[in-house]
């Protein structure tokens, strides 16, 4: 079980390309804190491009 806490951090886009690729290959992944990042639009649709094909995420916190 793995769980990753990054907030407040203003995830640049390549950071957020480079985490969605992560998403989509990880199989441990189980929590993800992404809270007060000023993820916007954008950054959220790669994001969830990687999350797509993600079978281990329990929970995904990407509040503000």
């Amino acid at each position: 079980m793995l769980n990753v806490q990054q907030q407040r951090c203003s995830a640049a886009p390549a950071c957020c390309r480079c985490l969605a690729r992560g998403l989509a290959l990880t199989e441990t992944l189980v929590v993800l804190e992404l809270s007060n990042n000023g993820l916007d639009d954008d950054k959220l649709r790669m994001l969830a491009s990687g999350l797509a094909d993600n079978n281990s995420l329990t929970h995904l916190n990407l509040s503000h």
